[in-house]
């Protein structure tokens, strides 16, 4: 067993858990920030840093850093089918409700 094993397990889970929320709430004020002052073109930004907040949760919270690459592409294409969908809905609706 490597160094850098040794010292990835001799982290508590209460401090890891600490420092993946610590990431997730950047990740939320970075979105509220975006949301307040970009008024133009925020929708794309927004979209990047869901997308960024969704695959860490995903890597660090379920595990998946850990799994094989073949069941990390399993869990990736669809939440890139899912985040391409979201920016369809986002476009249309920005379509149907032009003034």
């Amino acid at each position: 067993m490597s160094e850098k094993e040794d010292n990835r397990r001799a982290r508590s889970p209460g401090s890891r858990a600490l420092g993946i929320l610590g990431v997730l709430v950047v990740f939320g004020a970075l979105e509220v920030a975006v949301a307040l002052r970009v008024e133009r073109g925020a929708t794309g930004m927004l979209v990047v840093l869901m997308i960024a907040q969704t695959a860490f949760f995903a890597l660090f919270s379920m595990h998946l850093r850990e799994e094989t690459r073949a069941l990390r592409r399993m869990v990736a294409v669809p939440m890139i089918i899912a985040a391409l969908y979201a920016l369809v809905l986002v476009a249309e609706s920005a379509w149907r409700h032009k003034p």
